[in-house]
Formats: structure tokens, sequence, C-alpha cells
């Protein structure tokens, strides 16, 4: 008779027995009895069972072990609570081979890092993506959608592409990098693509900025916002005063990036510290409206940098000096204050600021508009030219010459202010920066055209629809950076196509009207004739002239073929034409759109 010992297995233990062929016997028994006891709610008896079999390097069943101890560490379930223990637990689970078991634990870590834990984890949306990149490789289709939602993070993003935005070119730079600007200049926009690409990927911030811009608005290649925020992540971190504002605003816009107030905040004050206006302006809105409820505007704090920022030029922050004055919050009210910040913000194009003093029973002195804007109280926008209503000190707002304004209405405000007439120098001086070589080319195509543009307002250019018309590229060079553009609204009649930039620009901030001007009076037109940027020529007006419907200038400055688009101005600096056609080999007969015609146009972009 053969003895035998005899005993009844567990279920749960009979299908590990199956699993594992019989083998190991002991640490089976111990993982299946710490499986029970862990459903039935003993967790003393399950820690002690997981303990056993986890300390034992190449069971089956050890990653399995150590995980389920990872977890009741961090659930405090049969012993006491303990993340750092916990993290040990999944740390080594996560480097076993056991993929089922090791994906698990590394998901968990993944959590840890992306949540953070005081005194064991810090938060690290890096080291988490890391985690989840493991543990969706290992096919954890959870970890995939906690990799994709981290991504949206620059910070997450850069690094983990590093063949898109960090590994630098080797061999010798194609060119400098003013020679990307020159290719572009000239139309080449893949080859200034290029070379900016080798300079950014060396960290160089211009470049940086500059490819940002390329994927932002889809020039050359696709538009992709995760690559436009990935580049301008890197131009912002290297210093680049513009690319940290954008971060502020995509951080508050909460579309390319996920929405965060704090990331905004610092972003902004960067850039502010950098001297940029539009940043301390958010800077005043962000205080005028805190996140937290429960907490007071600080109308004080809020107005103060509204008024560096109107000082430094922002023209939004003087219609938010202006709101404030009119709401008195934080100081007696000023009603002729605000007018005369309105008028300010309303000859640099503002269509708030013209919008209020029409209100307030005023015409303003410039007609000039840009892209409405809506505005903001206690809520947040994307668009940096935002008015909310906000205070300011009683001292005197910031120091903008005073415009002359009328009494109450019904009156038009005066258009001329008794000054003594500008230089050539001095006019040159002041209206260049309004004036710029436009070019217009064909995206992956040779050729182009150029021509000249005018800024009417902080983001809109009015030109010749003739300069743009049968191109799908338009770009400019201002301050040294690159400027992307793209037709809005147009009038062929006119011959007036209102441009949008990506960028800030400088408006030319006075105008004067057809039926003001004067035959013999003497006028300046700039814009870049045979390419030669911002040439001022001198003349007088030779005739005042209407054709099918359309007022022209006739003048006798000097034009050319690149000088379509460019401006005409009077002797006191005032617009009063865009430069557009001659008559060949007939002497000084050139003409200029008036004025008048091109902000009928700019109106109707609103």
């Amino acid at each position: 008779m053969i003895m035998r010992s005899t005993f009844r297995l567990a279920p749960s233990l009979i299908v590990l027995a199956l699993v594992l062929g019989g083998c190991r016997t002991i640490q089976d028994v111990a993982y299946v009895k710490g499986s029970d006891a862990a459903n039935e709610g003993r967790y003393e008896e399950a820690f002690e069972r997981f303990k056993s079999v986890a300390a034992v390097d190449g069971y089956d069943g050890q990653a399995s072990a150590q995980y389920r101890l990872g977890e009741m560490y961090l659930n405090g379930q049969g012993t006491r609570r303990d993340p750092a223990a916990a993290k040990r637990m999944f740390e080594l689970a996560a480097a076993n081979t056991d993929r089922s078991w090791r994906r698990l634990a590394l998901y968990k870590l993944g959590a840890m890092h992306d949540e953070g834990m005081p005194g064991v984890v810090t938060k690290d949306r890096l080291k988490a993506a890391e985690y989840f990149k493991k543990a969706a490789d290992d096919g954890y289709d959870i970890a995939t959608d906690r990799l994709k939602s981290l991504q949206r993070h620059p910070e997450v993003f850069v690094p983990l592409h590093p063949e898109e935005f960090t590994r630098p070119e080797t061999g010798v730079a194609p060119a400098g990098l003013s020679a990307a600007f020159k290719a572009f200049e000239r139309g080449d926009a893949e080859g200034a693509l290029k070379i900016f690409m080798w300079h950014a990927k060396k960290g160089n911030e211009q470049a940086q900025a500059a490819v940002a811009k390329f994927y932002k608005d889809g020039l050359v290649v696709p538009k992709d916002p995760a690559k436009y925020a990935g580049w301008a992540w890197l131009a912002a971190r290297n210093g680049n005063p513009q690319a940290q504002f954008e971060m502020g605003l995509l951080y508050n816009e909460g579309e390319t990036v996920p929405g965060s107030d704090d990331e905004a905040l610092r972003w902004f004050s960067m850039a502010s510290t950098q001297g940029l206006a539009e940043a301390t302006n958010w800077l005043g809105i962000i205080a005028a409206n805190p996140v937290d409820k429960n907490v007071k505007p600080d109308w004080e704090k809020a107005v103060g940098h509204f008024r560096k920022a109107a000082e430094g030029g922002s023209v939004f922050a003087l219609v938010n000096l202006g709101d404030a004055m009119v709401e008195g919050r934080g100081l007696p009210k000023d009603a002729d204050g605000a007018r005369r910040l309105y008028q300010k913000a309303a000859d640099a194009g503002n269509v708030v600021a013209r919008r209020k003093l029409i209100e307030m029973g005023l015409t303003p002195i410039a007609k000039a508009a840009e892209t409405p804007v809506k505005p903001m109280v206690a809520t947040k926008s994307a668009a940096a030219a935002v008015a909310i209503p906000s205070a300011t000190p009683t001292a005197a707002p910031a120091p903008v010459p005073p415009v002359p304004v009328a009494p109450p209405p019904p009156v038009v405000v005066s258009m001329t202010v008794p000054l003594p007439k500008p230089s050539p120098v001095e006019i040159y001086s002041k209206l260049s920066p309004s004036v710029f070589r436009l070019i217009a080319v064909n995206v992956g195509k040779d050729g182009g055209a150029t021509g000249s543009a005018v800024a009417l307002t902080g983001s809109l250019a009015i030109t010749n629809c003739h300069v743009t018309d049968g191109h799908d590229g338009l770009g400019a060079k201002l301050g040294g950076q690159v400027a992307v553009f793209r037709v809005i609204n147009g009038n062929r009649k006119k011959d007036m196509c209102v441009i949008k930039a990506d960028q800030r620009l400088v408006p030319a901030t006075d105008v004067r009207r057809y039926s003001d001007l004067k035959v013999g009076e003497k006028v300046y037109a700039i814009g870049s004739p045979k390419s030669l940027e911002n040439t001022i020529s001198e003349g007088i007006v030779s005739g005042l002239r209407t054709s099918d419907g359309v007022r022209y200038v006739q003048t006798t400055a000097p034009i050319a073929p690149g000088s379509s688009g460019g401006g005409l101005f009077d002797e006191e600096g005032r617009l009063i034409g865009i430069t557009t056609w001659k008559v060949p080999g007939e002497g000084n007969l050139n003409f200029a759109v008036a004025v008048d015609e091109a902000l009928e146009v700019l109106d109707r972009s609103k």
C-alpha cells in the first residue's frame, strides 16, 4: 500500500498550481492565502503573506506580490500608511520581467510623480510622462491616455521629442541668422526656415521664436499647435520676451496647453520685467480679476500695472485707465481724463476706445479700426487686446500729451493742434516704424512680389490688393523679427486690402481727411521702391482727383515699383493717402488712394 498525504486545495490555489506547473509550492500557497485574506478583508495576514513572497527572487509571482504590497503601503491596509515604502515596492515591480504587473507598477509610479507626494515624490510631469510611456509601451491603454494629456505641457512634449527640438544639427551652420531674415525677405521661406531651424536647435532664442511662428501659421510646414507651443516655450525659457508673453497667453487660453493661472502669471511677469508693455497690461488684468472669488480685486496694483504699460506704449492699457476714471474705482471719477485717454487710444486705432468716445457723445479724431475685442469683466480671454473695468490712482494718468477735446456734445473734436512743423528728419524718424516692406510669395514656388504697407492699428495694416493678390504667403521684417500676415478684407475697386499681423505693429496714429487737403501742400512719401526699404521722397499735392467713385491724391513725390501700399503724409506727419500707381513716362504723375478710402475698408474689417 502506498502511503500518501492528503490535503484540499482552495480553488484559487488549484488554478495557480496549474498555471505554475506545480512548482514552488510554498510560495504558491503563501501567495494564494494572501490573496484570499485580502479579498476577505484580513489585511494584516495578507500583508505578511505578500511580504514573504515578494522577497523571493526568481519566483513567478514576485512582481505581483511587490505590486500588491505597494498598494497596501499606499492605502494603509494591513500596515501603517507609508508612501515611501509603496514607491520602493512599485519600483521593484517595475524592474521585473513580468510584463503584466510591471506595466501596472510603472503606471503607479507615473501617477505618483504626476500628482506629487510631499516628502516622498516631487511633482515632476516629465518623470511622470517617462513612466507612463514605458507603461504604454507595455500595452497599458490608460497610461497612453495619461501620456497624451501630459504632452500638452511643452516642458514634457519637448524633451520627449529631442529629434524635433533639442538635438543639435551636425556640421557647419548653413548660414548666419541674418541670412535667414534676408531669405525670408526675398520670398525664400523654405530656405529661411532651414537656417532658423539649425540655429534654433543650437539654442538661439530668436531663431526658436521664428520657428514657432512658422508652425503657428503653417508657413512652409503644416500648422502644428504642439510644435508651436514647444518652440515658443524654448524661446521663452531662453529669455525671449515676446515668446514669454505668448506663453502667458497660451496658459491663459487653456487650449493649446492646459490652462493655468499661475503659469500665465509667471510668464507675463517675466515678459513685463523685460519691458514688454502688453505683458504688464495683462498683470493689471489679473490683479483686477483674481481667480479666487473670495479675494477682492486689487485695483491699486492693477492701476499701477496699467500706468506702467501705458507709459510703455500699450494702447489697451490706455483704455483700461480710461475705464477706471469713468467707473471711479479707487479714485474720484474723472470724465475729462478718461476722454483724453480714450482719444489717445482711438488715435492708435483701438476700436473699443472709439466706441467709448462715441458713447460719450464725441467723434474720434482718427477713424481707424481693428478686429473687435470683447471687454473682459472678471473673466479670462485669449486676446491681448482686452479692455476691463479698472481704476487708477489719484495721480495723473500715464504721461500722454493731452488731446484737445470739445465741450459736451454735439461737437466734433478739432483736427489740428498749433505745433511747429516737424523737419523731414523728424517725419521719417516718427513714421518709418509704421511703414514696412511687404514680401508676397507663393509657398513652395519660386518668385513673388514686393510692395509696402502702413500699420494703422496695433495688429492691422493697409496695402494695395495688387501686391497681395495671387500670393498665399505674406511677411515682413519688423524690428529684426519676422512677422507673418494674412489678408482679412479688401476692396479691389479701391485697390485697398487689410492685412493682419501675428505680432504687434507700430501704427501711424494721425490721419488727415481728403476734404481738408489743398493743392500745393508739401507731402512726403515713405515706401520701399525697387526693394529699397523705407525710402522717403518729397513733393507736393499736385491735384485732388475722383475716378470711378474713388478719391485720389495726385502728387509729385516720386514713387516706383515697390512703393505700392506705402504712405503719403502731409508736412505734419499725418497720413493722407496710400501710394498706389503712377503714369509711366509722364513725369511726376503719381497717385495715392485717399486715406478716407483706406479707413472705410478698415472699418469693414471689424
